[in-house]
């Protein structure tokens, strides 16, 4: 039965139409529906694959494989297309047999440049996510920032790929391109200089959103990075506007970086005061203050630190293990209680009369 209908289909399948055998457009006709019926699965199965590889990371797998899907599609439908124009299996005209060419060239171009761009998002991602597990929080824009430069970078690569592939001379293209890019430089320099600003900052990551900076003109919360300029809330809790390319070019103290705060300040005694007291003094301050929890002790420094006309300065410095301005404050107040409780039980006066030395202003009221 099947060799009686093979017999009866023979003609038909081996009638020739534009110099190809119906059975040919046939087989090119069932390349083209498995590549589109494929490209879905081909699609779930490098899912399954990529989630298989990096099962100790779910998340990773699943941004991969997200990122990745569109591109593997479409290259799975340029193969089929590619196969199904095969000269091997059709024959075309030569001018018709080139643009399909090129059609499929243009394909596998567009496919890779997607698979390109996806695999840098994909990436990116991914080193947003660490960072933010590893407690290193990066603002939102920087990865926008960064998902669109990859996008961007890819966009333009796949145009000139394209343009070449289709016969274009891409040489005067660039060379308008870069006298076009020139004149527009020139007739946008400031912008320029805040978006490279801009751009330095968050590849830096010179501060965060959230942050207190400081710089010679101002010093506030960081309250968003743009392309273009930033705005920091002062502590009048006014916002102010700073270009990128201004801040970027000052001197910028983070102080929300900062690992622990610092103790610094002087105590003016009287200069009746015998050296027996002053050690028996700087000993026991040494003891009190070197005890305290949140005080490292090897940082403690309790020296008579100069002599002058009017008093003795014994210097007392240290590092405290916290940065929240107002928990520092309390531990400090609790280092100047126990200095002058032993003052007191050592019946020591201060000179009189200068008073206590005020504390070096090396940390933000925040």
């Amino acid at each position: 039965m099947q060799t009686i209908l093979v017999k009866k289909l023979e003609p038909f399948l081996n009638y020739e139409f534009f110099d190809n055998p119906i059975s040919s457009y046939l087989v090119a006709l069932a390349i083209l529906l498995a590549a589109f019926l494929l490209r879905k699965l081909g699609g779930s199965l490098f899912s399954a694959i990529i989630k298989k590889i990096t099962w100790r990371s779910e998340a990773t797998g699943t941004r991969l494989s997200e990122e990745l899907r569109s591109g593997l599609r479409l290259l799975i439908i340029a193969i089929g297309f590619g196969a199904a124009t095969n000269p091997l299996l059709l024959k075309f005209p030569v001018p018709l047999a080139a643009f399909l060419g090129r059609v499929t060239a243009s394909l596998f171009v567009v496919a890779i440049c997607l698979l390109l761009a996806g695999t840098g998002v994909a990436l990116t991602g991914i080193s947003q996510d660490l960072a933010v597990k590893r407690g290193k929080p990066v603002s939102a824009i920087v990865h926008v920032f960064y998902r669109r430069a990859i996008q961007a970078a890819a966009v333009v690569l796949a145009l000139f790929m394209l343009l070449k592939t289709w016969g274009f001379d891409i040489s005067g293209l660039l060379a308008g391109i870069g006298i076009g890019g020139l004149a527009l430089s020139l007739a946008a320099q400031d912008t320029f200089a805040n978006l490279l600003g801009g751009i330095t900052i968050m590849a830096d990551r010179v501060f965060e959103i959230g942050d207190y900076i400081a710089t010679p003109d101002i010093d506030g919360i960081v309250e968003e990075i743009g392309f273009r300029s930033s705005r920091i809330r002062t502590l009048g809790q006014a916002v102010v506007t700073v270009p990128n390319g201004k801040l970027s070019n000052s001197f910028i103290t983070n102080y929300s970086r900062m690992g622990k705060r610092r103790i610094r300040f002087f105590i003016p005694i009287a200069n009746s005061t015998s050296p027996e007291k002053l050690i028996l003094l700087t000993e026991r301050l040494k003891e009190v203050i070197g005890a305290r929890e949140l005080i490292f002790a090897d940082s403690l420094l309790v020296v008579v630190e100069n002599i002058s006309s009017t008093a003795l300065n014994i210097l007392v410095q240290c590092y405290v293990n916290e940065v929240d301005y107002a928990l520092f404050l309390a531990e400090q107040q609790a280092v100047m209680m126990l200095i002058l409780e032993n003052l007191r039980e050592l019946k020591i006066e201060f000179s009189y009369p200068t008073p206590i030395a005020p504390i070096l202003p090396d940390q933000p009221l925040v």
